[in-house]
């Protein structure tokens, strides 16, 4: 799983790669394990990890009674949530425009596909905490 995450994320995992090693070393990923590995902002994943995940990809879903397989009535509901959600969020989130220098645009831009998320979450920061906001006035 790859997420763009804050500067300073580690890699994070239910597993290192080295257990899984040790428990199966024939198995790239074994179907036992799960592996997360947070990516920072503008890094790219290395040759192994994209071997990973292609591995990943092409190995089959393996449903236990833990993790039944979801059925069609399951799925529809799921997918009628989802759209609730979706919508209810556009509702809390309305389009404002504002004036920022084009400097400020461009480091925001650099950050890549999702910047104004970032720049929402920067803007809640900051009013949550207001001694940001005095301390860069001066």
């Amino acid at each position: 799983m790859w997420r763009r995450d804050a500067p300073g994320a580690r890699r994070r995992g239910v597993r290192s790669r080295q257990d899984v090693c040790d428990l199966n070393p024939k198995s790239p990923l074994p179907d036992f394990c799960m592996t997360t590995i947070t990516v920072k902002t503008g890094q790219k994943p290395t040759k192994e990890q994209i071997k990973e995940i292609r591995a990943a990809a092409k190995a089959p879903i393996n449903y236990t009674p833990d993790c039944p397989k979801s059925t069609p009535e399951a799925l529809a509901e799921f997918a009628a949530k989802a759209r609730e959600l979706r919508q209810s969020l556009k509702a809390n989130k309305p389009a404002v425009t504002i004036r920022i220098s084009p400097v400020c645009l461009a480091k925001y831009k650099e950050l890549g596909k999702g910047y104004t998320g970032i720049m929402a979450d920067v803007l809640d920061y900051v009013a949550d905490n207001p001694e940001i906001l005095t301390k860069a006035r001066g």
